[in-house]
């Protein structure tokens, strides 16, 4: 799944209340999702990069990341948020 789709979903699920409607798009993305991938999806999902043993977190603002990410791919910082 590309990183674009994944980000997708989690938009989706922020503007979401429902719980059971949450649950359900949560399903259908671990169904979209590679079975090497969906470990991975969902530590970031939880802003992880992986299990909370492991201790290894982001560390970055949001700001910080919007602008980081913003340079990386030649954007406005509006356009990523």
């Amino acid at each position: 799944m590309t990183f674009r789709k994944f980000t997708d979903y989690l938009e989706i699920l922020e503007n979401t209340s429902s719980t059971n409607d949450m649950v359900e798009i949560l399903a259908e993305l671990i169904n979209a999702l590679g079975e090497d991938e969906i470990d991975k999806a969902l530590y970031l999902s939880l802003c992880h990069l992986g299990p909370l043993y492991d201790v290894v977190l982001f560390n970055m603002s949001e700001k910080l990341a919007v602008r980081a990410l913003a340079q990386a791919y030649g954007l406005d910082e509006e356009e990523v948020k």
